[in-house]
């Protein structure tokens, strides 16, 4: 079993609170990118300004990527802006 202590001289309590806050604040920064949105058909199809016909035509077609989350499509909100330029 190898032994993976750390000895810590001449840190304060004060200083190694800061270097741990910011070791850990540093990670969540790098771990977790905004949380993408979805939208529902409904929501996807007003943006578009498109029926649903022809948003389960693009759908089927692969123009566009539905995601099945809980028994629903959903569509995310970036890929749908992508779309909506061109």
């Amino acid at each position: 079993m190898t032994d993976n202590s750390i000895i810590l001289q001449n840190v304060s309590e004060q200083r190694l609170k800061e270097i741990v806050s910011e070791a850990i604040s540093q990670q969540f920064a790098t771990d977790n990118p905004t949380p993408e949105k979805f939208l529902s058909r409904t929501e996807a199809r007003d943006r578009l300004g498109i029926s649903f016909p022809t948003l389960d035509k693009a759908l089927r077609e692969g123009v566009l990527i539905g995601y099945r989350i809980g028994g629903r499509i959903l569509l995310k909100e970036s890929e749908l802006k992508l779309k909506k330029r061109s």
